[in-house]
């Protein structure tokens, strides 16, 4: 009796351990779906250079698609990649267009059709939080209060809390501007610094 008692006992636990261990409706919701992507991040200035000019390009990126997939990427996300003053390109002047430096809309068009034949997907850092200040945006704005693109950037006669910059800084600043032959008496307040402005 002992040793069929034990049995049952044994039996019951390792039923009782065993069904712990079926996938409950909970870790099912858990599962990543397909639709998940490991993105991989490309600075196209320093990626590849296709040219043999020291700078990166879109053929470049083209040309590395395999190596990116080989690593386990299905998705690349482009740093800017518009016209801008600056190397990194986050201070746009053309939204419409691909930086020569890197390229055309031709290249950019098959870098996604290239991406896309091998499963990859591409994003692209879209800054429309600030611009370059030669931007035609901002220099519309920046002319008058009648500028259509008057509404795309923050203004103010005074400082605002919450800018962490002081006036006497914004005079230092490299991006003090002077607009029509005078120094400006408005200022510009973006998150990153303000810029002072007509």
């Amino acid at each position: 009796m002992k040793t069929k008692t034990r049995s049952l006992i044994s039996v019951a636990l390792a039923l009782l351990l065993l069904s712990g261990c079926a996938a409950s409706p909970e870790t099912e919701q858990n599962i990543i779906d397909d639709d998940y992507c490991n993105w991989y991040e490309i600075f196209v200035y320093s990626f590849c250079d296709s040219k043999g000019d020291g700078i990166g390009d879109l053929n470049g990126v083209t040309e590395k698609l395999d190596y990116v997939a080989g690593m386990g990427f299905n998705g690349i996300w482009l740093m800017p990649i518009m016209p801008s003053p600056s190397y990194h390109k986050y201070d746009v002047t053309d939204y419409y267009q691909v930086d020569p430096q890197y390229g055309s809309l031709e290249d950019m068009k098959a870098l996604l059709s290239a991406a896309h034949e091998r499963g990859i997907r591409v994003i692209i850092d879209l800054p429309v939080n600030h611009s370059s200040d030669k931007c035609p945006w901002f220099i519309s704005a920046a002319a008058g209060e009648d500028s259509e693109y008057r509404d795309y950037y923050n203004w103010s006669d005074s400082a605002k809390s919450g800018y962490n910059i002081s006036i006497d800084k914004i005079k230092m600043s490299a991006y003090n501007i002077i607009v029509r032959g005078r120094e400006s008496r408005s200022v510009l307040f973006s998150p990153f610094g303000s810029h002072n402005i007509n």
